[in-house]
């Protein structure tokens, strides 16, 4: 049994032909988005295997992209995220301000 649903693989096929056959690796982002929101938010191990398998690729490629992007997310989380730049542009301009602001306003863990 698939631990991809029906749905989940006719979006990777329909990703995996807009791609020569033997560059399915170019449907791996798509394909983890799906999966990502197929499990309500977030990838396990066996599901990234079951995306390896899929598009018969090295199991280490999905781990690779799936750990080196920050859309994914590799357990529970909650169901908004907020993004707030911290570049040094942003520190300039007070972005910590509006750090503390999100913190207290909404309870939450600023991890920047």
């Amino acid at each position: 049994m698939s631990l991809l649903t029906k749905e989940t693989l006719a979006t990777i096929d329909q990703w995996c032909a807009k791609y020569p056959a033997e560059q399915k690796r170019s449907a791996l982002l798509a394909s983890l988005t799906a999966v990502q929101k197929q499990n309500d938010g977030f990838l396990t191990p066996e599901l990234m295997e079951a995306v390896a398998t899929y598009l018969q690729l090295p199991a280490v490629w999905v781990y690779e992209v799936a750990t080196f992007y920050d859309m994914y997310a590799l357990k529970p989380a909650g169901k908004h995220k907020i993004r707030l730049c911290t570049n040094i542009s942003c520190m300039l301009s007070g972005c910590d301000k509006i750090a503390d602001h999100l913190k207290k306003k909404l309870g939450v863990y600023y991890a920047g």
